[in-house]
């Protein structure tokens, strides 16, 4: 239910998001923001401790929410009809953003 909600929601605001940009907004600052700024905190404490690079990929916190972004966008074109290995995935995500930020 959680999933079905939540793939609608984005699959309004990618539909109708121009004629609502105050909710585009809204979702912004409530959800996205939120996530990057918890990611960069996160990236900037990993630099600042030696265990990341202080690479430009870690100005674009945005980079580590992609993977998502592509399951929800994957999930709203394909459904049920492309299923994806989630853990293959997340396993793959995982280790494409760490190698791409260690030292």
């Amino acid at each position: 239910a959680e999933d079905q909600q939540a793939r609608e929601t984005l699959r309004f605001l990618i539909a109708d998001g121009g004629r609502f940009p105050g909710l585009v907004e809204r979702h912004n600052d409530e959800f996205v923001q939120p996530m990057i700024d918890h990611f960069k905190a996160v990236i900037d404490a990993g630099v600042a401790a030696g265990e990341f690079r202080d690479t430009p990929a870690a100005a674009f916190t945005e980079l580590v929410m992609s993977p998502a972004v592509l399951l929800s966008l994957w999930s709203l074109l394909f459904g049920e009809r492309k299923q994806v290995d989630m853990a293959a995935f997340t396993e793959a995500s995982i280790d494409l953003i760490m190698n791409g930020l260690s030292k």
